[in-house]
C-alpha cells in the first residue's frame, strides 16, 4: 500500500491458523505475506486444542507484520451471544486500525461486528464458507471447533442463529467479498449487496514450471485431499477406489491425503476402511503441495464446498479434477457429474475420458492454463489491494 503510515488491519479469524493446514489457513498465510508492509492484529476464535502451542510451533509462519495475536474461546452455547461479545470487548483494548477484516459471518463475524461498532471502525468481510448452509447440510462442527448440536431442532435453531449474524454482518460491512460464485447466491438471499467475487489462488511457484503433461493409459494415480470431515465425504472416495480397483482392464492407484478434523467417529471409520483397501496409500496431516506431481487426477467428493483450494493447486500442476458437483466445482473447473450420481455413474463417465489420450492431454493443459491466467496469489491479492485503495480514498 502506498500511504505513508502503515495500513493497520484487525483480522478476525476462526480455526487453527497457524497450527492446522487448510484452505482458509493457506489464504491467511498468503494474505499476510502479500501485505507485508501492513500491520496486522489477529483475533482468533478457536477451541483450546492448540492453547499450549507457541506461534513458532505452527505449520505456517507468522510473519513480523503480525503485531499481536489473541486467542478467544467460542461461546459455550449460543443462547446469550451478547454475554460472549461483551467478554471480548472487555478483553480487547481499543485498537486503532484502518478496518476490521472478518473471514466469515459466523463467530468471527459476530466478534467483528461488536468491535466495529464499539471502535467505530469500518468492517470488511471475505466470506469463505456459509456457516448456516453448512449446518443445514450436516456439518458436525464449525471451523473454530464449536460443535453443532445433533438434535434436529437445536441444529435448526443454530442455522437460524448464524443466518441472523450473516444478515447483520452484510448490513454493517463496507466491502463484501466471496471466494466463490456459488456462495454469492446465499449472500444475496440474506441481503448482501454488491458482493465482489475474488477467487482463491495458488503460489506463483506452482505454475512457474510447466508440468509434465502425459497420457495415463490404464494405471492412473488418483488423489483425494481434504479434512477427514463429514462434509468432505471421504467415504465416497473410498467407495470409488474399491469399485475402480475391481474394474477389469484397470490398475489404478490411489493417494489419499487427510487431515484430522476432530470428528473422532468418522476418523476411526475411515482408518478402518483404509486398512482394507490395498490400492490406497494414505498420508495424514502433511502438506499436499509436494504430492500433486505424483497424481494424474484429483477426485472431489464434498457434499458442500465453496471454491476448493486443493482443486486449484492440483490444476496448477496439470492434475485434472473430477467428481461430484459442489460449490464452484463444475464443468468450468474440471470433469463434473451431478450431485445425485452414484459411484458407478461417475466411473462410467470418467474412464472413457481418461482412456482418450488426446482428450486427457487437452484437459491437463486447460487446467494448468486456467490457473496461470487468473488464480495465483499475486493476482488475487492485487485485486484486494486495488479495492482497499479505492475504499481508503
Amino acid at each position: 500500500m502506498s500511504s505513508q503510515a502503515p495500513l493497520t488491519i484487525s483480522l478476525v479469524i476462526e480455526g487453527t491458523f497457524p497450527w492446522y493446514r487448510g484452505g482458509v489457513s493457506e489464504w491467511i498465510c498468503h494474505y499476510l505475506d502479500y501485505f507485508r508492509t501492513a500491520h496486522f492484529h489477529i483475533i482468533q476464535i478457536s477451541t483450546d486444542d492448540y492453547a499450549g502451542y507457541e506461534l513458532t510451533e505452527g505449520v505456517y509462519p507468522v510473519p513480523e507484520n503480525v503485531k499481536s495475536f489473541t486467542r478467544i474461546n467460542p461461546p459455550e452455547d449460543l443462547t446469550d451471544p451478547k454475554k460472549w461479545t461483551d467478554s471480548i470487548l472487555e478483553l480487547l483494548p481499543r485498537q486503532p486500525a484502518n478496518f476490521i477484516h472478518v473471514l466469515n459471518t459466523g463467530l468471527a463475524g459476530l466478534a467483528g461486528l461488536a468491535l466495529s461498532k464499539r471502535d467505530e471502525i469500518p468492517l470488511i468481510l471475505t466470506e469463505h464458507g456459509v456457516y448456516w448452509k453448512e449446518i443445514e447440510l450436516g456439518a458436525d462442527a464449525l471451523e473454530c471447533g464449536y460443535r453443532i448440536p445433533s438434535n434436529p431442532t437445536e441444529r435448526h435453531l443454530a442455522s437460524l442463529f448464524f443466518q441472523s449474524i450473516a444478515r447483520e454482518v452484510y448490513k454493517q460491512s463496507s466491502l463484501i467479498f466471496s471466494v466463490s460464485v456459488c456462495n454469492q447466491v446465499f449472500q444475496s438471499e440474506l441481503g448482501a449487496q454488491n458482493s465482489t467475487y475474488i477467487p482463491n489462488g495458488v503460489p506463483f511457484r506452482m505454475v512457474s514450471t510447466v508440468p509434465e503433461f502425459h497420457p495415463v493409459f490404464d494405471d492412473p494415480v488418483v488423489g483425494w485431499v481434504g479434512r477427514c470431515a463429514h462434509l468432505k465425504n471421504p467415504h465416497r472416495f473410498l467407495d470409488l477406489a474399491e469399485k475402480w480397483s475391481e474394474t477389469e482392464g484397470w490398475n489404478p492407484r490411489f493417494l489419499m491425503l487427510l487431515a484430522d478434523a476432530g470428528e473422532a467417529d468418522l476418523n476411526e471409520e475411515v482408518r478402518l476402511r483404509l486398512s482394507q483397501i490395498p490400492t490406497i496409500t494414505a498420508i495424514w496431516n502433511q502438506p499436499a503441495s509436494s504430492y500433486f506431481d505424483k497424481m494424474d487426477a484429483l477426485c472431489l467428493t464434498s457434499i458442500s464446498e465453496a471454491q476448493p483450494l486443493v482443486m486449484l493447486e492440483a490444476m496448477a500442476r496439470g492434475v485434472v479434477p473430477f467428481g461430484w458437483e459442489a460449490g464452484d466445482f463444475n464443468e468450468s473447473f474440471g470433469i463434473s457429474f451431478p450431485k445425485e450420481s452414484g459411484v458407478q455413474d461417475v466411473l462410467a463417465g470418467i474412464l472413457p475420458i481418461i482412456s482418450d489420450s488426446d482428450r486427457w492431454l487437452s484437459e491437463q493443459i486447460d487446467c494448468h492454463n486456467k490457473i496461470v491466467r487468473a488464480h495465483t496469489w499475486p493476482v488475487i491479492f492485487g485485486q484486494y489491494e486495488h479495492l482497499f485503495q479505492e475504499f481508503s480514498n
